[in-house]
Order: C-alpha cells, then structure tokens, then sequence
C-alpha cells in the first residue's frame, strides 16, 4: 500500500511538473514582455482591459452553465462530448444575448461606455464570451485525457500571442485603440483552436457516419438526458462560481467608479504580477489535482493523502515568494516599471497574502464539487460578497484605497481559509447533512 501510495504521489508530482513547464515557459513570456507593454499603454488603458477581461469572466460563468465542471465528473466519453457540444450551444446563445443587452443599454441611453468604438468593443466582448467558454470545455476534456503537454503547449501558445500582438499594436498600429483587449481575444482563440484541432485529430471518430453520430450522440433526446443528469451544476455551481467571481472582481468594478480610473489601473497592473504565479503553479496543480483526486475519491470514498501532499507541496512553495513580495514589491515595482507605477507596488504588498493563500485554497476547493456539497459552497461564498461590500464602504467613508484593499486582504482571506478546512473534511470522506435527498 506504501508503494502505490508513493507511485501515486510521484506520477502527480510528474504530471505537476509537466503542465508546470510551460506554464512558467508562458508566464516567462508574459513578464519580459510587461514592462514594454507598461510603456505602451497608460495606467487607463490597463484600466480599461482589466474591466473588459471581468466582463468575460462574469458572462463566462453563464456561457457554460458549470457543465464544464461536469465534464471532469462524467464516468464516460459519450456524456463527455454531449457536455462539450451542450456548452458551445450555450455560448453562442449568451454571447449573443448578451451582446444585444449592451446594444439596447446604449441605444436608450441607460448605459454607455466611454470609448471611441463602442461596436468594436462589443464585438470584441461576443467573440470572447464564446472563446472562454469552449476553451474551458475542451481544456477539461483534454484534461480527463491527461493530456498535460497539450494542455501546457497551448497555454504557451496563448501567452506568447497575447504578448506579441499587444506590442505589434501598441507599437504599430496604436490607432486600433484596443491593443490590451485585442491580445487578450486573439490569444484566447489560439488557446481554442489548438484544443479544438487536437480534439479533431484524436477524438472524433471518422468511421462513424455524421448522421449515426448525431442520432446515437448528439440527438436532443440524448441531450435533454445529460442537462437534466448534471442539473446541479446550473442549479448550485454556477450561482456559487458566480457570487465567487463577483467577490473576486468587485475590486475592478468599483475601483473606478470610487477611486478613479488612474487608480484602477495601478490596481490592474498589481493584480495582473500576483496573478502570474497563480497561473503559473495554481493553474498546474488544478489541472491534476482534479484529475487525481477524482480518480481516488471514486475509488476509495476519500483523497485524503493527495490533499495533503497537494497542500503541504503548496504551502511550502509559496511561501518564500510571499514574504518577499510582501517586504520587497513596491521598490521592485519602481525600479522596473518607474516611480509613477510605485502605487502599484504598494497594492501588490497588500494583496499579497491574499493572493498566495488563494492560490492554495483554489485548487483543492474542487472537493466541494467531487463530494457534491454545492449547496453548502452557494451558501459558504456569500461571505465574500458581504466582506466586499464592508471592506469598499468602510475605505469610500474613509477615502481610502489603500485601507480597501487592506480590509479585502484580510477578510477574504480569512474566507479561503475556512474554504481549505472544509475542503480538508470533504477529501476524508466527510458527508454533511444536506447531501441526503
């Protein structure tokens, strides 16, 4: 037993380490390139990106219904794929709209956004939607596949298009106007197209006919089937993703209108350096730690040493870069992006441990969706809702950002740290009252 159980922790550690590469190939990428592109584009600019990228991750939530979650639960192929097909239907629907809100918000004057093309941004936003969403999908279904170097090659793909089509524009063809925007769009479509080719090329089966594999997988009876199986994702995930997401950018939304739009983009660009790492390492160890922990708690009923090994692994690696980030960030921020960023580096110290403790917590709360408590998640996430609302009314009194994001800091991560406790109980085998029906 002593043997499998260290079999089962190296192959994760090796499949960690795998999807990690180039991640950190892909974040290398996006560091070097950031101090161009902070001399390219203004503090608004970054402003103005950071609110279009909540955007997508708001409407996303709705584009997939959580059905992708559901795609990492399903036991087979065939609902695997019904799920895919159901989120790209989905997507497109929400994309459009939500796109045709925006248009009678502007058109009868109740809201507009201050911008030179209004129609290019809102082009922009229904091209992205549809990206984000499908990306998801086919990332979890490479993910079931333990594809990890597909998985890392793409990201590597998105970061360096991002990059480079940011600068090609800031630097070329400045009148575009959308350069930020438009490198987050075109890399998140090479994201999709390299999963959808691999998808193609390995997955679909050509020796079926187009019209058996419709009638004996994509029927709509087949369909109704799968949304009425997996209905708790719609039904508790995606309002607790949501309510998680809206916690999580209330900081970009009501930054500006409060503080200003200089200040948002000082926020943007702290929160894009402490997000670096997150992706480099959060994104990995998700990635596998689905997987492992799925395959083990279906299994045996618990996961319980592959938590622990995830979160001591963790903990022990971000600690150190915590600490430094904490004392050292702000003359960082000065010496490489210059004395106007230096408020920039004060937000970066504040936000710090909030940011490493989340990086912890993130991965390992898919035990709320493994042991199916969604319901107790829904209620548990409304807490980050009620410490954003008390930390920006207690800092607009005040006229402060700076004790703002103090008080998210602090109380938000007081939150992932209740989240990492039940996650803990849940990976035991622990069942809560509410799972009986």
């Amino acid at each position: 037993k002593e043997i499998n159980l260290n079999m089962q922790i190296n192959s994760f550690v090796k499949s960690v380490l795998n999807v990690s590469f180039f991640t950190i190939l892909a974040q290398i990428v996006g560091i070097i390139a950031l101090p161009i592109i902070t001399r390219l584009y203004s503090p608004y600019d970054f402003g103005l990106y950071s609110f279009f990228v909540t955007i997508i991750s708001i409407v996303g939530i709705f584009a997939t219904a959580k059905y992708d979650n559901a795609i990492l639960v399903a036991d087979n192929s065939k609902i695997r794929k019904q799920l895919i097909l159901i989120i790209f239907l989905l997507s497109i629907f929400i994309a459009l709209s939500f796109t045709i809100i925006l248009i009678i918000l502007n058109l009868s004057g109740i809201y507009s956004f201050n911008i030179n093309s209004q129609i290019e941004f809102m082009i922009l936003i229904f091209l992205s939607i549809i990206f984000y969403a499908n990306s998801l999908s086919l990332n979890f279904w490479h993910n079931t596949r333990g594809r990890y170097t597909l998985m890392g090659s793409a990201g590597l793909l998105r970061s360096i298009s991002a990059a480079a089509i940011k600068i090609l524009i800031g630097t070329y063809i400045a009148f575009l106007g959308f350069g930020l925007i438009y490198g987050f769009v075109a890399s998140q479509g090479s994201f999709l197209l390299m999963l959808l080719c691999a998808y193609f090329l390995s997955d679909f089966r050509k020796e079926q006919s187009l019209t058996k594999k419709i009638n004996s997988i994509y029927s709509y009876q087949e369909l109704k089937k799968v949304l009425i199986k997996y209905k708790d994702f719609p039904k508790f995930a995606l309002p607790t993703d949501f309510i998680s997401t809206l916690s999580l950018q209330a900081p970009i939304l009501l930054t500006g209108p409060i503080f200003g739009g200089v200040t948002l983009g000082y926020f943007a660009l702290a929160r894009t350096l402490l997000g670096l790492p997150t992706q480099v390492l959060g994104g990995s160890v998700r990635s596998v730690f689905q997987k492992e922990a799925a395959l083990q708690f279906n299994k045996k009923g618990s996961c319980e040493e592959i938590f622990k090994k995830t979160f001591f692994s963790m903990t022990g690696i971000v600690l150190i870069p915590c600490i430094i980030t904490i004392l050292y960030a702000e003359p960082i921020f000065v010496i490489i992006f210059g004395e106007e960023w230096r408020l920039a580096g004060t937000f970066c110290q504040i936000l710090a441990p909030l940011y490493f403790i989340r990086m912890i917590a993130k991965p390992l709360n898919f035990m709320f969706q493994l042991t199916n408590h969604l319901k107790f998640d829904l209620k548990l996430m409304n807490m980050f809702i009620v410490f954003s609302i008390l930390s920006f009314s207690i800092g607009a009194y005040l006229d402060s950002a700076i004790i703002t994001f103090t008080l998210i800091s602090v109380l938000h991560s007081l939150g992932y740290l209740i989240y990492l406790w039940f996650s803990y109980l849940f990976s035991t085998g622990y069942k809560m009252h509410e799972r009986k029906k």
